[in-house]
């Protein structure tokens, strides 16, 4: 059944959602270099911050599929151009402050930042801004056959890694296939809503899907002593139900917050940036291996930091190339619009 629901008033609750999503991946990219603690505090901390990390791709893409996405050649020549600059940035401080070889095997990489892995993410997310005006028309399917659509990709790419611990790409599901699946689903709840499952409210399939995820690497590390977390990654099922859950809970709660808007602005540059930061204030959180007792604390606290020190330097960075860029885009535009190739 069709909801029909406005989609175009910004609701901050989801806004905020965006900032935690991201949020969440600092903290899980942190608890990467203290993976193999032996610290029993520590090592549950690792996996909580994964369980709940690895939601963060997804809740993203899944709210631009639920809103959809607009394609303009200005906004994702904006997007390329934010990215390539944050590249730069990060193999230069890397180079200069933190010490790294430099080789000119990896300029290519540098400087074509949205063609190869360096921001997988963004890279896919590209992809699918590109592809979101074919995309977005899944909506005019028909529900069965949108379904059946969801179905068959959920088979493939999350239902099939879920119970084989494994996936087709080999890639822990940080593949183009997944999102474009997690987009299409968000699409699909932007019509059709949240299903309506006795006593499965959204609040129940995230804490149900959450529980699973920690419980099951918990018991893992028990076992085997090591951290593993089978259904943390990001094509897991409970992943996309917990996000699913996650999304209409802050859609059920709506807030307007001028604040909460403009601070969601700077997300994806602090996810851009979070591996630069990581990197710079290495020491602050990664003690003896992570063995350190206490290491929630270091994490929230540079967390915080990593989040001031991207703010800034995305205020700068807006502060300085603004002005170039929009002036730079206005010629793209006219350029195009005199060959016909832009309407």
């Amino acid at each position: 059944m069709r909801t029909n629901r406005p989609l175009t008033q910004r609701n901050s609750s989801v806004e905020a959602l965006r900032i935690t999503a991201i949020l969440a991946i600092t903290l899980m990219h942190m608890a990467g270099y203290v993976y193999h603690t032996q610290h029993p505090g520590n090592t549950l901390l690792v996996i909580a911050l994964n369980t709940f990390g690895n939601m963060g791709v997804t809740t993203f893409m899944l709210i631009s599929g639920y809103y959809g996405i607009r394609f303009s050649v200005r906004k994702g020549l904006a997007l390329w151009g934010i990215v390539w600059f944050y590249s730069v940035l990060d193999y230069g401080v890397g180079v200069t402050w933190l010490h790294e070889p430099l080789h000119l095997r990896d300029w290519p990489a540098v400087l074509l930042p949205v063609c190869g892995r360096r921001f997988w993410f963004i890279t896919y997310y590209l992809i699918i801004f590109c592809l979101a005006p074919f995309l977005n028309r899944a909506k005019e399917l028909p529900q069965r056959s949108f379904q059946l659509l969801l179905g068959v990709l959920g088979v493939f790419f999350v239902l099939a890694p879920t119970l084989l611990l494994g996936d087709i790409d080999r890639n822990g599901g940080k593949g183009l296939a997944n999102l474009v699946l997690v987009y299409l689903v968000g699409q699909y709840l932007s019509v059709y809503g949240f299903p309506q499952v006795k006593r499965w409210t959204p609040a129940v399939v995230f804490s149900v899907s959450s529980a699973c995820i920690l419980l099951s690497g918990v018991a893992i590390e028990q076992w085997t002593g090591h951290v593993y977390i089978p259904w943390g990654r990001d094509n897991s099922l409970f992943i996309l139900a917990a996000a699913c859950g996650l999304l209409f809970m802050a859609l059920r709660r709506p807030r307007s917050s001028r604040a909460v808007n403009y601070l969601a602005g700077f997300a994806l540059p602090l996810y851009l940036q979070n591996h630069l930061w990581l990197n710079v204030l290495h020491g602050q959180y990664d003690h003896g291996g992570g063995n350190d007792p206490g290491l929630w604390l270091p994490f929230l606290l540079t967390a915080a930091e990593v989040a001031v020190l991207a703010f800034l330097v995305e205020h700068v960075r807006r502060m300085l190339c603004r002005p170039f860029a929009s002036a730079l885009l206005n010629r793209i535009e006219q350029w195009l619009s005199s060959r016909s190739l832009l309407k």
